[in-house]
């Protein structure tokens, strides 16, 4: 991301940046090949912090609503509705504070493998995203269904 956006010019860092604001910050569901909309933005509440509560449509016709801790892509809790079934995820507990050295070690026996084809897919999301955003009216287009190919 930080790679494209070095490209933009200032006018287009501009007009990103107020996208990004008006959207808080959340881009990552983009990226997610599970969703083809975002539906709604607002304010909420969990676990005694103050949320940003957005709601997804999915392309396989059910809706994912994720609760953030503001400026992060953080969430705290995932509902899904789909075909009738609620699922939900959340966050038990927060803990504030330094993070251990050893809190992002994989556990023993994982490796990570690059994955060239998967990162080659990615890079056109993040370009895709980028040239929306960096438009005056970005957000608006990035809100409409099928606005990036996946």
């Amino acid at each position: 991301m930080h790679a494209e956006y070095n490209k933009l010019s200032a006018k287009e860092k501009t007009n990103f940046d107020k996208n990004i604001k008006e959207l808080r910050g959340h881009y990552s569901f983009i990226l997610n090949p599970g969703i083809s909309s975002l539906v709604s933005v607002k304010e909420g509440e969990m676990s005694g912090y103050a949320c940003d509560v957005l709601t997804f449509a999915k392309r396989d016709q059910s809706h994912m609503t994720t609760y953030y801790l503001p400026g992060s892509k953080f969430p705290l809790r995932n509902e899904t509705l789909s075909g009738g079934v609620m699922s939900v995820d959340f966050t038990a507990k927060i803990e504030t504070g330094a993070v251990p050295d050893d809190a992002f070690v994989p556990p023993a026996g994982i490796e990570a493998v690059f994955n060239q084809e998967m990162d080659a897919k990615q890079t056109n999301k993040i370009k895709d995203f980028v040239a929306i955003m960096k438009k005056p009216d970005g957000i608006k287009e990035i809100m409409q269904p099928g606005n990036i190919q996946r």
